[in-house]
């Protein structure tokens, strides 16, 4: 995803669109995206818009508080990631009773960061599964694909059986066909599996492939 783009696009609606019922949505949306280029402080602020703009919306005040947990979980994550865990719980209630699954996804994706520092990789894994499956259900694509690529890496790091995980490689790869990024994850996961269980052939062909695919999205 072309972060600045998405920013500089969701800044234009703003200015179009002064009395939309949307605004506050909009002021979340980009917010999350300023987040993800590390414009914190710009992204503080426009939570602060949206959340004057979402006052008496339950849902949107979930989503923009959801947000503001993002943003905490970056800047302040000692000592806070339970209490952090404990909100996204009370919001996922909120978003559950809106029948909000993309809302879901979003929020439960959350948990996994918490549970990634944590060292909590069996949790992160079943709550992977469950935000691809959710993301999936809503068509969001990105946010499935995501997901899927960070299964694989909880395989690895989580208490699966080794022949277990190399087989739910095998079906996240299904699942991923097409996307370069999830492949390059797998590619990487079977590698390793495969290693703590003695099967060396083909190791090196893995790690250069993901390599190759990872350099040619620009990320090698």
């Amino acid at each position: 995803r072309d972060v600045p783009a998405t920013a500089s696009l969701l800044s234009r609606a703003l200015e179009l669109l002064p009395d939309s019922p949307h605004r506050g949505a909009l002021m979340n949306d980009l917010a999350q995206a300023l987040i993800d280029h590390g414009d914190l402080r710009e992204a503080a602020d426009m939570l602060d818009r949206a959340a004057s703009a979402t006052s008496g919306d339950a849902v949107g005040a979930a989503h923009t508080q959801l947000s503001r947990l993002w943003l905490q979980l970056y800047t302040e994550p000692e000592g806070k990631a339970e209490a952090i865990r404990e909100e996204v719980e009370r919001i996922i209630q909120t978003l559950t009773d809106a029948r909000d699954e993309k809302g879901l996804a979003r929020a439960s994706y959350l948990l996994v960061e918490v549970d990634w520092m944590a060292c909590r990789y069996d949790s992160a894994a079943n709550i992977l599964e469950r935000v691809s499956t959710l993301a999936a259900r809503v068509g969001d694509r990105r946010q499935e694909m995501e997901a899927l690529g960070r299964f694989a890496a909880a395989l690895v790091y989580g208490p699966t059986p080794a022949e277990e995980a190399l087989r739910r490689c095998a079906d996240i790869r299904e699942r991923a066909r097409g996307d370069r990024r999830v492949e390059a994850a797998v590619l990487e996961a079977e590698a390793e599996l495969s290693a703590m269980l003695g099967r060396f052939e083909g190791i090196m062909e893995r790690i250069d492939r993901a390599e190759s695919l990872l350099q040619d999205l620009g990320l090698g």
